[in-house]
């Protein structure tokens, strides 16, 4: 990606492929075309801005977006600010796709306004449906950041004002903290309406799940809380 950034492509060509995020071989490529009549800004993920000011679009985006085109991976210390950007771009009604491994973050990742009392229309998915304790091949999103002297979200699906409403699904995936002992949450909400909750993993946070007000018409399937103060709050 960082390639395509800085490249003066010839006018005559109207695709590039990417062999890799950060490299050949690594998750995140795929094929780009140029898009002339665009003066979007560049999002690091679906399109990318080329030396001469070109756009360049990923090709083949619908309602699936994969956090890898974000630059998140899991060789890196923070995946936070990276998380955040791909939600933040992708439109209400998408997935987010998160492949196997452990995604490390220090920082609070927010589920975006959509409108009124509403958040984004969001599913966060894991890669794979697994037993809880194949750690290895699971989709895990870890906090690594501080322990704070207050209670702090990991995933934060209050929205900007604190009493939004989520409507949307988590499923196939894994989130860790810091411990039953710390003031982590795993999965903070505010409201939940219509939600689904499936195959869902939460260990080691202070309260594993917090919902503060209803969770109207939402279903739990296959919920897991493990070491934590509370499992679901």
């Amino acid at each position: 990606i960082a390639d395509l950034r800085n490249s003066q492509i010839s006018s005559i060509k109207d695709y590039v492929y990417v062999v890799g995020y950060y490299g050949a071989g690594t998750p995140g490529g795929g094929l780009f075309y140029r898009d002339t009549t665009s003066t979007e800004a560049d999002n690091n993920g679906t399109i990318i801005v080329d030396g001469n000011g070109v756009r360049w679009k990923r090709a083949n985006v619908h309602e699936e977006y994969y956090a890898s085109w974000f630059g998140v991976s899991t060789h890196l210390d923070d995946n936070s600010p990276l998380i955040q950007n791909a939600l933040n771009v992708m439109p209400s009604g998408s997935i987010l796709i998160f492949g196997p491994g452990i995604y490390k973050c220090k920082q609070t990742i927010k589920i975006p306004d959509l409108y009124g009392d509403q958040l984004k229309y969001i599913t966060i998915q894991g890669s794979s449906k697994l037993p809880g304790d194949v750690f290895g091949y699971r989709t895990r999103l870890q906090y690594t950041g501080p322990n704070p002297s207050y209670l702090m979200p990991f995933i934060d699906f209050r929205g900007s004002t604190g009493n939004k409403t989520f409507l949307g699904a988590i499923r196939n995936i894994m989130f860790y903290g810091l411990g039953k002992d710390s003031n982590i949450v795993g999965l903070w909400f505010y409201k939940c309406v219509g939600s689904l909750f499936d195959s869902v993993f939460v260990q080691s946070f202070k309260h594993g799940i917090q919902i503060d007000y209803h969770y109207y018409y939402s279903k739990f399937n296959d919920v897991l809380c493990a070491y934590c103060d509370y499992g679901l709050k």
